[in-house]
């Protein structure tokens, strides 16, 4: 009998003395000894095979319980959503004209991101509120070139893994467009300067100065104009007071900008002399692509060179020249010809439609004849069809002594798609060909050689 153990023999574990079941594995006293532990130096070799069963058995059930946990760990994080990403930050790269947009990699494993962008200051809650810019992505950068200036833009990054996606981390961002200040103040300079100089001399004993603005109580003429690309704001104004007991006139002008980054005062005294009217001279691309051409400024009744055409297209068209209305049905003027204004205008842009000249294709071709002396009759025929259908087709059938469609005499009268054979040839072979030619610039075709044999009776 083997003495008592104050261990299981196959789990190890600690049990009180005279324990008859192991309360981890179950180990009792089917195997017959007494319900007492083993002791398994004795050298009971049958018991000792016994135990060692019973320890495979025990740790292939501790290598099973392992493997569901882990198991049910693993399927606990794949029900899990991941962490969101962190460090999310947006800015403005005005020079490239994006968004750039970075944040930091999660620390999990097996993440990938996706962008969702929408317009406003509302961020996306989830992950299809708005437009997917990227999917998918291992990258922790991305640049928007897509937005517009003057326009809001809400980003979220959301984090991906299996199939989850986190909740979202974004932020904001408006695209303002620096406004070009220089060239508008310069153009206000040089209108301001070419008045000076037109006024310049005591010709009236009063200076009236006018742009189109309805004078106030204060006897001041304003006007304002604006131009806008999607995002500039900028405004214009230029202001004329008159001092009629110092007979002089001050005429400024002011260029300022919603960013409030800057802005340009230009201001003028003259001698009054005469009454001057500024008109302003624009340009419609009239569906054409390309660069819209500068506007021009010009006094009341003063010729001035129109734009050219340069860089402007259409597909199937041709640019010619400038129009008075949209549809060509006004007044035609050459690019750079002079053009005398005498009230605010716009000029469209004259397309002419590329004409395509007419296509001849050739359906059937004059076939071969064989008769005798005496016995001729029949015609010669040609089957032609032309696109556009509409289009005028001319015939010429011609003789020839050698078997050829080039190089052959004209036949007198013989201008239509039939041409009769004649019927005093006598005994020999004759060589006939016809060429179809259209009007519009068509390429005449030459039809393939006939030939008339004569045989004697």
């Amino acid at each position: 009998m083997g003495k008592m153990s104050e261990k299981c023999p196959v789990c190890e574990t600690e049990c009180h003395m005279g324990t008859t079941v192991c309360p981890v594995c179950g180990f009792a006293d089917k195997l017959g000894i007494n319900r007492e532990w083993l002791n398994l130096e004795d050298g009971n070799y049958w018991l000792k095979t016994v135990v060692k069963l019973k320890r495979i058995e025990w740790e292939a059930v501790l290598t099973a319980k392992l493997e569901e946990q882990k198991q049910r760990e693993q399927d606990r994080v794949k029900r899990k959503p991941p962490e969101p990403c962190k460090s999310f930050s947006i800015n403005i790269d005005y020079s490239a004209g994006c968004a750039n947009i970075s944040w930091t990699h999660s620390l999990q494993q097996r993440i990938s991101y996706r962008i969702i962008r929408k317009q406003g200051t509302d961020i996306p809650a989830n992950e299809f509120d708005g437009e997917k810019l990227v999917d998918d992505t291992n990258n922790t950068t991305y640049q928007d070139k897509t937005i517009l200036p003057g326009h809001w833009y809400s980003y979220a990054v959301f984090a991906i893994r299996n199939g989850k996606f986190s909740s979202a981390v974004g932020d904001t961002v408006v695209y303002k467009k620096r406004l070009k200040k220089k060239k508008f103040v310069l153009l206000v300079i040089s209108t301001i300067c070419a008045l000076v100089a037109a006024t310049i001399g005591p010709l009236l004993p009063f200076f009236k100065y006018e742009i189109f603005g309805p004078k106030n109580e204060a006897g001041t003429t304003t006007v304002t104009g604006s131009s806008t690309d999607t995002s500039d704001t900028q405004e214009s104004s230029a202001q004329e007071s008159a001092d009629a007991s110092n007979n002089q006139a001050t005429v400024s002008a002011k260029n300022s900008a919603d960013e409030g980054s800057a802005s340009s005062d230009v201001s003028a005294t003259i001698q009054p002399t005469r009454s001057i009217t500024i008109y302003i001279l624009t340009y419609d691309l009239n569906e054409g692509t390309g660069t819209t051409p500068t506007a021009q400024t010009v006094s009341n009744g003063t010729s001035v060179a129109l734009r050219s055409g340069n860089g402007l297209t259409r597909s199937g068209y041709t640019f010619g020249g400038w129009n008075t209305n949209a549809s060509g049905t006004g007044t035609n003027y050459a690019a750079g010809s002079p053009f005398t204004i005498n009230k605010n205008v716009t000029l469209y842009a004259r397309w002419d439609k590329v004409s395509t000249p007419p296509v001849i294709t050739i359906n059937a071709q004059p076939t071969n004849r064989n008769m005798t002396v005496g016995g001729i009759s029949g015609s010669l025929n040609i089957s032609v069809s032309v696109i556009p259908q509409n289009t005028n087709l001319n015939y010429q059938w011609f003789s020839n002594t050698t078997n050829n469609n080039a190089g052959g005499t004209a036949i007198n009268g013989a201008t239509s798609a039939s041409y009769p054979i004649p019927t005093n040839l006598i005994a020999g072979t004759y060589y006939y060909y016809c060429i179809i030619s259209a009007t519009g610039g068509a390429t005449s075709h030459h039809s393939r050689v006939a030939t008339v044999t004569v045989l004697t009776r």
